[in-house]
């Protein structure tokens, strides 16, 4: 199931760069950095990323999950930090929701 999420994550940012248009997200892989000291994304764009990704992970998975809450906005152990770490976080959403 991880690839399937990574596969639709990277879909989602490169949909999102076609507005931000960030060149190290037009091929994103699961070590892109999203959020955080390296990231490519600001606050604005990884909102946009979050509500996307809901609404893309209800379509594929018929599943409503809630991505962002008190917990996973503390960045200093932030699940926003890569692809991957992002992938990780809505498989374990899927798997108990």
């Amino acid at each position: 199931m991880k690839e399937k999420v990574i596969i639709l994550i990277v879909g989602v940012l490169k949909d999102l760069n076609k507005t931000i248009q960030n060149p190290d997200l037009e091929n994103p892989t699961p070590q892109t950095d999203l959020h955080g000291p390296k990231g490519n994304l600001d606050s604005l764009a990884l909102i946009n990323l979050v509500v996307k990704l809901e609404e893309s992970i209800y379509i594929e998975f018929q599943k409503t999950v809630v991505i962002a809450n008190e917990t996973t906005m503390d960045f200093s152990t932030s699940v926003f930090g890569t692809v991957e770490t992002l992938a990780d976080h809505i498989e374990r959403l899927l798997e108990t929701g």
